[in-house]
């Protein structure tokens, strides 16, 4: 708790009431485990700041606050004060490490991805780094042995709090725990969060398309291929074209890529009546591409939505 619990004369700085065993000068010292969330700060809550420093050491702050005349905390101010700035700060560090949360490198309160980018900074492996409960980096070392390695990550992986796809899980989660998403980049953020070609719509049926992950008309680039919402372990067929021509082929299903099709790629979806592939942007020149993929044609037919897909650099 970092407190004595004991009463203490604060002097002129007492608020002159009486309260149980405190006398008209006295105040019961609170505990400081979690006084990085409280702002206002001081027993009439005057003290208020945008940080935890500036409500300690700011203009009207704790700090001055107990260097009052007759304040038995006095010392302990002015011992404060004749600290070095290295050293204060190293206090307010320490202050404003109680009660925060595993994981929370930033201190904003969550687990997101700032704090991943820090966690993956500190990161060194097993016995590598030696760090100490007074470095920043302690807070990713929640099994306490001196280093930050792929076990501390995979207890990240649980109370991660990003979700971009609203699916009740996080996005680490969905990425390397459940394997919804895919993360063909590398970058801990499911593809389907990130830059996603342009969707025509014309759906017919269940199965959807998508082209997710990196703008592919950049260097370097990859994204997520998937097909999803299809019927299991079936062939469907992907049109490619560079055309935009629609045309029916039952009532209210449109075929969006023109003919003649540049290309027609077969493949299967998996138990799940998903289709997964990597596409990466490629060197060749930038073009325009429409894509839509389908099963089977005929009676029964459904198409997926179609795409207008940039490639290349």
């Amino acid at each position: 708790p970092y407190s004595d619990y004991l009463l203490h004369d604060m002097g002129s700085a007492a608020d002159f009431i009486e309260q149980g065993a405190g006398g008209i000068q006295e105040l019961r010292t609170p505990a400081l485990w979690g006084v990085r969330f409280r702002d206002p700060l001081w027993h009439d809550g005057r003290v208020t700041g945008p940080t935890l420093a500036v409500r300690i050491t700011g203009p009207g702050g704790i700090i001055e606050l107990h260097n009052a005349f007759a304040n038995t905390a006095a010392p302990a101010a002015q011992a404060f004060l004749a600290l070095s700035a290295a050293d204060q700060q190293h206090v307010i560090n320490f202050l404003d490490s109680l009660g925060r949360r595993e994981f929370d490198g930033d201190g904003d309160g969550d687990v997101d991805f700032l704090d991943l980018q820090a966690f993956l900074t500190a990161q060194t492996g097993p016995g590598v780094a030696n760090y100490t409960p007074d470095d920043p980096e302690a807070v990713f070392d929640i099994d306490e042995d001196g280093d930050v390695d792929n076990v501390d990550f995979d207890y990240l992986v649980q109370a991660y709090e990003e979700d971009c796809n609203n699916n009740g899980q996080n996005d680490l989660h969905d990425i390397l725990v459940a394997a919804t998403s895919t993360d063909f980049n590398g970058n801990y953020i499911p593809d389907e969060c990130e830059f996603c070609q342009q969707d025509l719509g014309s759906q017919f049926g269940n199965p959807t398309l998508m082209i997710c992950g990196d703008d592919l008309a950049l260097a370097g680039s990859t994204a997520a291929v998937i097909i999803d919402n299809a019927s299991p372990n079936t062939l469907v067929s992907v049109a490619i074209s560079a055309t935009n021509s629609p045309f029916s082929i039952l009532p209210g299903a449109v075929i969006i890529p023109g003919l003649p099709w540049g290309n027609v790629v077969d493949v299967t979806t998996d138990a799940n009546g998903r289709f997964v592939q990597q596409l990466f942007g490629g060197d060749i020149a930038i073009g325009t591409f429409f894509v839509q993929a389908g099963y089977p044609l005929g009676a029964g037919a459904e198409l997926t939505n179609a795409l207008q897909v940039t490639i290349g650099h």
